[in-house]
């Protein structure tokens, strides 16, 4: 049998056969369990490395004297929308077209305009289970001819 162990051969030829057999098995269950050992050793070695700033856990979590990023500092800029940016305006519906008529001797009445959106509902045809389908363009122009009538 050849010798499995760190053992000289001269030794290792002493031994009696059976004892060899047994002696070589517990070596290489001892060597998966050292294997298997080791590999837990570098995942939990793997696992004290982590803290908020690479992994989901909080920071609460970390250990004390934990070293942390300082916050990035400010870019200069004011909170808001910022003066080189074009301004987004809805065009108003003219007073003509309103539903309500305004009233009032105020030359600059504060404006607040609501645009409401139609519910949309399928159309089901009675009976035969199909349903039609209507582009979305139909609906926009009847929508379009209902506010010019207005």
């Amino acid at each position: 049998m050849p010798n499995p162990l760190p053992i000289s051969d001269e030794l290792w030829s002493q031994v009696p056969r059976e004892t060899q057999a047994a002696i070589a098995a517990v070596f290489v269950v001892t060597q998966q369990r050292i294997h298997d050992l080791e590999n837990r050793v570098n995942d939990f070695g793997a696992r004290l490395k982590l803290n908020s700033t690479n992994s989901h856990k909080p920071p609460s979590s970390d250990f004390l004297g934990t070293k942390r990023k300082p916050p990035a500092p400010a870019r200069g800029k004011k909170r808001g929308g910022q003066p080189k940016l074009r301004k987004a305006d809805r065009v108003l519906v003219p007073p003509q077209n309103a539903r309500e008529t305004l009233t009032g001797d105020d030359p600059t009445p504060l404006i607040h305009q609501v645009a409401e959106l139609p519910k949309v509902e399928p159309i089901v045809d009675g009976g035969s289970g199909s349903s039609t389908l209507i582009s979305l363009d139909e609906i926009r122009s009847n929508e379009v001819e209902k506010l010019g009538s207005i």
